[in-house]
């Protein structure tokens, strides 16, 4: 993989310092699923050649049970109210990865 697209992919630590549309993942995440925890978020806006009107959104998550079809589609459409508060028309493009698979299937060089 080239250098630029590495760090692309990259996942951001939630401990560091969020920009707004993270901040507002993170927190929609954990008032919606009251058992569950984010590890890692990446947020990846469109390259030059994509559609630029979506958000590539990973969540890295901890929680006690996995995570189902209907609740993620109940988390989509509460998700999509979120940005609607900030004028963000985007649509969310989500991903939801368990943290112990994340640890045991992700390349140690790709690990934040």
């Amino acid at each position: 993989m080239r250098e630029w697209t590495i760090k692309r992919l990259r996942f951001k630590r939630v401990s560091e310092p969020l920009n707004q549309l993270e901040q507002l993942f993170k927190t929609a995440y954990e008032e919606f699923f009251k058992d569950g925890k984010v590890e890692l978020i990446r947020i990846r806006e469109p390259l030059p050649f994509d559609d630029p009107d979506y958000l590539d959104i990973a969540f890295v998550y901890s929680s006690p049970k996995e995570r189902n079809y209907r609740e993620a589609m109940d988390f989509f459409n509460h998700v999509r109210l979120k940005l609607e508060e900030l004028n963000d028309e985007r649509f969310p493009v989500m991903s939801f990865i368990d943290y112990d698979d994340y640890l045991e299937n992700t390349p140690k060089e790709l690990m934040v």
